[in-house]
């Protein structure tokens, strides 16, 4: 009897493979569109943030006279 038990679940039990595993194929296809999506979209950013470094470090030189550290650092003094 028990061998006809499996014979008769072996079926059922292709069917829940099968269904499984056409459930994780459109998963992993959802994740690797995501994924290209999410790849697309940093490398927008990338691009976007090029031009600012960019002009952060041309367009914005050190200017030692523009200092007020010596001032604040004054402020802050404890009086002895």
């Amino acid at each position: 009897m028990s061998s006809e038990l499996k014979v008769l679940k072996r079926p059922e039990l292709l069917k829940r493979i099968m269904e499984e595993n056409t459930k994780r194929d459109v998963r992993v296809k959802k994740l690797e569109q995501k994924n290209k999506e999410l790849e697309t979209r940093l490398a927008i950013v990338e691009q976007a943030t090029l031009p600012v470094e960019e002009q952060l470090y041309n367009d914005n030189p050190f200017d030692d006279s523009t200092s007020n550290f010596n001032l604040v650092a004054k402020y802050h003094e404890k009086p002895l």
